[in-house]
């Protein structure tokens, strides 16, 4: 780790606090616990964010239209008329990703929508609530079944500790099983919330709590899309500009192993790098992207299976799992 980064532990949502990030899986129809892992740090996204950004000049608020390349350079224009050339360009601008686009064209960039309805919404709970929560897993829990699943994830606690945000996101399969049409898409909070109860009362009720607590008003609305992008196995066309993280291989999130990708994508593109020569970058782009296009569609296709086939495919999590095999590439 650089010198000059804080210790990677500022990252951790409970980082603070005297507690230590732990998860739990649950059968959600007889509300047995069937498995607890705590070898983790649960990131905040902002935090993580910032630490990455530690001494790196970011210039902020620009959005991409295009890119030019030629045999010395390539180029990238912004919408307030600016540009920037260099010799490499990384679209690390993820899953609606402009620079896939540009590469790939509209139709190739596309992404599929895996038929799972995906209802979403945030509470804040009182100490004596949140505390109840913690005795499920402290920084997430899942409760999975083959009518229904929840992830409940803890955000933050306040510093006063007298109250503390969580999200939940509870999954059902789509009435449409061909993953085109999304009809909840149009959906009021209120259909959204109702939608997300009928589908705990089928689980054990010790389950529908932290839902029960929560308003329809804080549902989240237009709800999230569950969708998933395969990179090509012929790679991405280019010889001086590619692609990473999400950009490069839009997973579903059952895994949990989607920012662990991204991370193993910069780690082997830095690898590649390391054989520039300072005027054609494109053989090494082309062994960045072997290597991530190889990972990255095994990790959506395995994802994909445990998003549509959940209560066979996600008996065990991949926390650990996603580590130990990034360490072995």
């Amino acid at each position: 780790m650089p010198d000059d980064l804080p210790p990677f532990e500022v990252v951790s949502h409970l980082h603070g606090t005297d507690l230590t990030c732990e998860g739990a899986l649950f059968d959600a129809i007889t509300g047995k616990e069937k498995t607890r892992f705590s070898d983790f740090i649960r990131a905040d996204r902002q935090k993580l964010r910032n630490w990455l950004s530690t001494n790196l000049p970011i210039e902020w608020g620009k959005k991409f239209e295009r890119f030019e390349e030629n045999a010395d350079a390539v180029a990238v224009f912004f919408a307030d008329g600016t540009s920037v050339s260099g010799s490499i360009l990384v679209g690390a601008d993820g899953a609606n990703s402009r620079v896939r686009n540009q590469l790939l064209g509209p139709e190739k960039a596309q992404l599929n929508l895996i038929p799972v309805d995906m209802l979403v919404g945030e509470v804040e709970l009182g100490k004596e609530e949140y505390e109840e929560q913690l005795q499920f897993g402290r920084s997430l829990w899942i409760a999975e079944a083959p009518v229904g699943y929840i992830f409940t994830g803890l955000h933050s606690i306040a510093k006063d500790k007298a109250s503390a945000k969580y999200y939940w996101m509870v999954f059902r399969k789509s009435k449409d099983p061909t993953g085109k049409v999304h009809p909840y898409l149009s959906w009021t909070k209120q259909q959204l919330y109702d939608a997300a109860v009928e589908t705990t009362k089928l689980l054990h009720p010790k389950f529908a709590n932290v839902i029960l607590k929560t308003s329809p008003e804080n549902m989240v609305q237009p709800p999230y899309v569950l969708e998933d992008w395969i990179p090509p196995v012929d790679g991405f066309s280019s010889d001086r500009a590619t692609i990473l993280g999400d950009a490069a291989h839009k997973m579903s999130p059952f895994g949990g192993e989607g920012g662990n990708h991204a991370m193993q994508d910069a780690i082997d593109f830095v690898k590649a790098l390391d054989g520039f020569n300072g005027t054609n970058p494109a053989p090494l782009l082309k062994d960045y992207e072997k290597v991530t296009i190889e990972r990255g569609r095994e990790a959506v296709f395995q994802n994909r299976k445990k998003t549509t086939d959940w209560e066979h495919e996600t008996s065990a999590p991949t926390w650990s799992e996603t580590y130990q095999n990034g360490d072995k590439e």
